[in-house]
């Protein structure tokens, strides 16, 4: 099986499962504010995410105007993200602070659920 439907698959479950239960917001912040909360969690999610990109781009890496580059873009996403949490964990604190008194930490889930729900067309249908 091509490596490119595997990671749709894989990529596209996840990030539905995440955008979905951003649905729950008081589940989600409380997790989040959990997380925040302790330093040593917090940078562990940041090296997990990092790793996670590292190993999308360092198994695939494809820049194109087709669908695949959506795998692409999502782990050079998931190593920024993780990163950004490392190196520079305030910033990210100051961000997240922003978007939780904002109100629009549901409205944030809705980018993974399309993203998921096109992956997965892609890596089951298409």
């Amino acid at each position: 099986m091509d490596s490119t439907i595997v990671l749709a698959r894989i990529v596209g479950i996840m990030s539905l499962l995440v955008g979905l239960s951003f649905m729950n917001k008081s589940y989600i912040t409380a997790i989040v504010d959990d997380i925040v909360n302790s330093k040593g969690l917090l940078w562990f999610v940041g090296f997990v995410m990092a790793i996670l990109g590292a190993l999308m781009l360092a198994g695939y890496s494809t820049w194109s105007f087709h669908w695949p580059v959506l795998i692409t873009i999502w782990g050079w996403l998931a190593l920024i993200k993780g990163t950004v949490i490392m190196l520079f964990p305030t910033s990210w604190l100051s961000w997240y602070r922003k978007v939780k008194s904002s109100g629009i930490m549901m409205v944030t889930g809705v980018v993974p659920i399309i993203f998921g729900i096109i992956l997965l067309y892609k890596g089951f249908m298409g």
